[in-house]
């Protein structure tokens, strides 16, 4: 555990990011929980718990590797299951108000546990459909970024997201030189394996957003490329 935790350090230095040493301790900590809770809630592929850390945290650690956040963005994980990629982007940026959402009881059960034991602040679990949670005001147009890792296709995760993000973002965004730039409200969405013909269909059904697919290339990426991971950038650019 502690070996892959350095190896994730590593893997962050080597892409101008540093973790502290309370990062690294809130990730191993995180990985032994996923993994206990995975005994009983089906959280993950047992067959993914050798290899945790390159096939879930450095998917997770994408994220931030490669985009710019700004800073205190609100941030709604749609169908979190065991608290992915949340749980850790909240780790790797704690300036950042994330809601992890799922619509399994158990599985935002077992979430809501970790992230006692771990003592995050400004980080909850909900349970729901993503459907009903949007029509509630303490949810409807809250957000500046939604996130979502292998959850369905395309056009449906688009069509969940939409409800809960902010109409206009007020923020400034500002670019790092070696960062993609999020302008504001976006949809990241981590997908696996070829997903052009899901990106074809959501542009024809989604004629006014900004789609645009981007491969996990960053120094240290090698587990991800290999298993062709990568991310949809949808912009909602609305009227």
């Amino acid at each position: 555990m502690v070996e892959k935790a350095l190896w994730l350090k590593a893997v962050f230095g080597k892409n101008g990011m540093e973790l502290t040493a309370e990062q690294v301790s809130q990730l191993s900590e995180y990985v032994r929980l996923l993994l206990e809770w995975n005994q009983k809630v089906n959280l993950i592929s047992r067959k993914d718990e050798e290899n945790i850390w390159e096939r879930h945290i450095l998917h997770s650690a994408a994220l931030v590797l490669l985009f710019d956040f700004p800073a205190g963005s609100k941030v709604i994980d749609i169908g979190t299951g065991g608290g992915l990629p949340g749980i850790p982007l909240k780790i790797f940026r704690p300036d950042l108000e994330l809601l992890l959402l799922d619509s399994t009881k158990k599985k935002i059960d077992a979430v809501s546990a970790m992230l006692s034991s771990l003592e995050l602040q400004n980080i909850s679990a909900v349970w729901g459909r993503a459907e009903e949670l949007a029509t509630l005001p303490q949810h409807r147009e809250q957000y500046h970024i939604a996130v979502a890792r292998a959850v369905a296709q395309l056009p449906e995760l688009i069509k969940w997201a939409e409800p809960f993000l902010v109409e206009k973002s007020q923020r400034n965004i500002v670019s790092s030189e070696n960062k993609i730039a999020l302008s504001l409200p976006t949809l990241l969405a981590l997908k696996g394996g070829d997903v052009s013909k899901e990106i074809e269909l959501a542009k024809r059904k989604f004629r006014t957003f900004d789609i645009q697919e981007y491969a996990l290339q960053f120094e240290g990426a090698e587990p991800l490329e290999e298993n062709q991971k990568k991310v949809v950038v949808v912009n909602y650019l609305r009227g």
